[in-house]
């Protein structure tokens, strides 16, 4: 960065940051960043954007961007000089959410307030972003027809109150992007399983988009399958023959809905064949849990993982072997496990999920919601938001795409409220009452930093993709003026 506009920058954050640090009546609406077009992440020296180990927060849910998120958290506690943000972890204070993760928990953890942040890859239906915005709890009646249990999801603000708070507020959520990545194929194929061994064994599986549908739609028995053989002449040679398991999610998942909506985009209609016939790939991806598949009479064999997440998938593929699962590309990486290079529908080539230590994707043409105003681009707008089923263009996130073609965003979901005076009366007027003033500056930080080119770039080293350089001004601009806004719960 240029030393005057770092000079800018700093002076922007200094006298705001100081003062809060200092005032209880202050708010964290005062803290307006200079040149907000910038691309670098605002400079942390001398303190600026960091606070005590009491600023601690916890965010939860997706497991698509566990690694993305542990990447920037330590990025940020290099710079900071102390950890202040985990994901799915607790500081390891809280063993009793072992196991709670996956988009449908971060729904969760929004609605019932478990953290100061939530992750999801679906990300919401427009009917759930208006409960999220209502009373604590509503969306879990959608959900798990429960309530919001303290002991099934802990507390993990500091100090602990009763959960969820009697004194949360309805408020708007906050719903943004933090990044990409692919939806790989990941094949648990290996030399003993072919008759010529390690001689010539494939080292590479190529699937079209149809044959993508028959595997997951339970219609290919074998590695031993004329189509896919026909596609990709290695298997046949190598005598690669063994019956063929699915591998699925347990919980529900952003990563399933990604590629459950690749899926509805090949095979559209209703499917025909001997795997579970007359419905369709949106039916199998429309309950609340997001768990159905094709299985029964005539279905290759189903298995799900025994415990949450990607990890779940993984564990249940090695212990398989010729089954296919699905995880992220930045999970399935280093299992050794083939990879399948799918066929795009624009140019017909066959991509890999990866592109040197990138995701495979390209986001350039997917576009903000709502006109891409900075509220639009926090999912402010009720009526077009970043709603999984919204009609407009900017929500077919998983695309048939240039590149490789099963890709998709990974979204936060954040209460509005940050700013309110640090006085305990008006942070008590809030969605997120527990945070305490420290965590709220925690938050505000921690993102600016992650809509930055700097922290972006990190995605692009950890198989993900960063968000296109031109959505990265927006969402900073949403994210300040959120922050600036006035009383009207807006923010």
């Amino acid at each position: 960065m240029d030393t005057s506009i770092e000079r800018r920058v700093l002076a922007g954050l200094r006298a705001p940051l100081a003062v809060l640090s200092v005032a209880c009546c202050v708010t964290l609406g005062s803290m307006v960043l200079a040149q907000t077009s910038e691309a670098a992440a605002p400079p942390l020296g001398h303190g600026i954007g960091c606070v005590a180990s009491d600023g601690k927060i916890s965010g939860r849910g997706s497991t698509y961007q566990n690694l993305l998120q542990k990447d920037f958290s330590t990025k940020y506690a290099a710079e900071c000089g102390v950890r202040t943000v985990e994901y799915n972890n607790q500081f390891g204070e809280y063993t009793e959410l072992a196991g709670k993760t996956g988009s449908g928990k971060g729904l969760v953890a929004a609605t019932c307030r478990t953290d100061a942040f939530a992750g999801t890859d679906l990300p919401y239906s427009t009917t759930q972003l208006q409960e999220l915005n209502g009373p604590v709890g509503e969306l879990e009646e959608d959900l798990r027809k429960g309530e919001c249990n303290p002991s099934g999801y802990g507390t993990p603000y500091t100090p602990l109150k009763p959960f969820p708070s009697g004194e949360d507020k309805e408020a708007k959520l906050m719903s943004f992007p933090v990044g990409g990545s692919a939806v790989a194929l990941d094949v648990n194929l290996v030399p003993a399983d072919c008759t010529s061994g390690s001689l010539h064994f494939p080292r590479e599986l190529k699937l079209t988009a149809k044959e993508v549908a028959r595997l997951y739609g339970g219609e290919v028995s074998s590695w031993a399958d004329t189509e896919i053989d026909a596609t990709d002449t290695k298997l046949a040679q190598d005598g690669c023959t063994g019956a063929i398991t699915r591998v699925v999610r347990l919980d529900s998942s952003g990563t399933t809905n990604l590629f459950k909506e690749y899926l509805e985009k090949v095979e559209p209609g209703t499917r025909t064949g001997s795997c579970d016939p007359g419905n369709t790939w949106a039916s199998f991806n429309s309950s609340a849990n997001n768990t159905p598949w094709p299985e029964g009479s005539g279905c290759t064999t189903l298995k799900r993982g025994t415990e949450s997440g990607n990890p779940g998938v993984i564990k249940a593929l090695e212990a398989t072997p010729n089954a296919v699962g699905y995880n992220d590309l930045a999970e399935a990486i280093g299992h050794g496990f083939l990879l399948a290079t799918v066929q795009n529908a624009t140019t017909g080539a066959f991509e890999s999920p990866e592109n040197g230590n990138a995701a495979n994707c390209n986001f350039s043409g997917t576009s903000l919601p709502s006109g891409g105003t900075p509220e639009g681009a926090l999912g402010l707008n009720v009526s077009d938001s970043w709603a999984n089923n919204n009609p407009i263009p900017h929500s077919n996130v998983a695309n048939l795409g240039e590149q490789y073609p099963i890709c998709g965003l990974t979204f936060d979901l954040v209460y509005t409220g940050l700013s309110r005076d640090e006085s305990e009366t008006e942070m008590k007027k809030t969605a997120i009452s527990r945070l305490t003033a420290d965590q709220r500056r925690t938050e505000y930080a921690y993102f600016l930093h992650v809509f930055s080119e700097t922290y972006q770039e990190i995605a692009n080293e950890l198989h993900y993709s960063a968000l296109p350089s031109s959505w990265l001004p927006t969402l900073r601009a949403g994210w300040e003026a959120a922050l600036n806004g006035s009383g009207n719960n807006s923010f």
